[in-house]
């Protein structure tokens, strides 16, 4: 629960940190559903804060955990396959993040999962926005918030809100674009959650600059860029910086402009600084994998040949045993043709 508090606030190191301490207590306490649950929820985080290659390890092994322990957890199953379509999603690789989505919702369809079947349609509205179905992407939305509606779960509708607003911003339809961001704002302040407060502050401010209007855009956009600051979400201050600048660029308002133009490099500079980092260390962990694959197939290679070794031993003391066998035979009889003479 506490560790679910924490994500839900967007504070992903504490959350880290208390899940990692259940993956340990459910292990020493024997409770292999909550082992399995910790590892797809440590995978969860590790997909918000964009380490991928912790997040796939952590949900293949949830996903491989329940389906060799005999664990009817079909619930979770389906949250590991919407997990990791999302992050093959983040990885730009569309047609397994298409692929692992449709599994996990028919899945969760098939469990009864209602959270887990609106968390899939999220992710395959979000993967047909940014191919630009925004049709689609809006029938995946819409889907996803009446399920939200109807079984009262008010954070997915604070997110599918905003969703739709960015749907209709793009396709241009910026009255109920407003609206849904506003509302996405009410429920995000009503619930506390930060993440979903700052997406629609930012939308909001990025809405009022298409429609010309700076000054209300500083309004939202500076509100946001306070909040972000108190979550881990380095793009969403890097995206509210930029949007200043442009903001304040439109308004005349030399020194602030020049203010967020250069904290938007700075934090460019930050942010490329941290994925770099990150693929390195991805980096690092492929040439491990492959060392560890190649080193285990030295050790296979290996053992064939002395097995083949071995064999070939086998073989020729046979062969050799067979021939003094011949030879001892053909002694014996010459033996017994000499004692007839």
């Amino acid at each position: 629960v506490v560790s679910k508090a924490y994500f839900f606030l967007g504070r992903h190191d504490r959350a880290r940190v208390c899940t990692r301490e259940e993956v340990e207590l459910c292990g020493q306490l024997g409770d292999r559903e909550g082992y399995a649950k910790s590892l797809n929820n440590l995978g969860l985080i590790a997909l918000e804060e964009g380490d991928y290659h912790s997040a796939l390890e952590h949900l293949l092994a949830c996903f491989n955990y329940v389906a060799h322990s005999g664990l009817q957890l079909y619930a979770l199953t389906s949250a590991c396959l919407v997990n990791i379509g999302t992050l093959y999603k983040e990885l730009q690789d569309s047609p397994k993040a298409a692929q692992y989505l449709a599994l996990g919702i028919e899945a969760a369809v098939n469990a009864g999962d209602i959270e887990t079947e609106i968390a899939g349609l999220t992710g395959l509205g979000m993967l047909l926005r940014e191919d630009r179905q925004f049709e689609k992407a809006m029938q995946q939305f819409s889907r996803a918030l009446q399920l939200a509606q109807q079984h009262s779960k008010p954070q997915h509708e604070a997110e599918l809100l905003d969703n739709l607003g960015q749907v209709y911003t793009e396709l241009g339809e910026y009255a109920p674009a407003r609206q849904k961001f506003t509302d996405a704002l009410r429920l995000a302040r009503l619930l506390g959650a930060s993440p979903s407060e700052v997406n629609a502050l930012i939308n909001l401010g990025r809405l009022e600059l298409r429609e010309g209007r700076p000054a209300v855009a500083v309004k939202h956009l500076e509100a946001g860029l306070k909040r972000a600051r108190t979550t881990d979400r380095p793009k969403s201050v890097l995206s509210g910086s930029e949007l200043l600048a442009e903001a304040y660029s439109r308004l005349g308002n030399t020194p602030k402009h020049l203010f967020y133009l250069q904290e938007t490099l700075r934090l460019e500079r930050l942010v490329k600084f941290e994925e770099h980092q990150q693929k390195t260390r991805d980096f690092s962990h492929q040439l491990e994998s492959e060392r560890t694959k190649h080193q285990a197939e030295a050790y296979r290679l290996l053992n064939e040949a002395a097995q083949q070794a071995k064999r070939q031993a086998e073989d020729e003391v046979q062969q050799q045993t067979h021939e003094l066998e011949l030879a001892r035979r053909e002694v014996v009889m010459r033996l017994g043709i000499a004692a007839e003479y």
